[in-house]
């Protein structure tokens, strides 16, 4: 999906079974463009670990369709 260069990336559960450092390396991968620039990324988790959180700008948690709460 990257290899095209999109502006955005959308993940699904793209953190599941993966350790912390794991998931930071896919993060930083996806994200990251070779030039050093980044690409927006959307992705959805069930499980947001605090060493990915860190990474990301903004979070909300969406509950029944709704979104509950938002973080920067």
């Amino acid at each position: 999906a990257i290899a095209l260069d999109p502006d955005l990336v959308v993940l699904e559960a793209p953190f599941d079974g993966l350790t912390g450092r794991a998931a930071q390396d896919l993060l930083d991968r996806v994200t990251r463009r070779d030039d050093g620039t980044h690409r927006a990324v959307f992705a959805t988790v069930q499980d947001l670990q605090p060493s990915v959180r860190r990474m990301m700008d903004r979070v909300i948690k969406v509950v029944d369709g709704a979104a509950v709460e938002e973080a920067p």
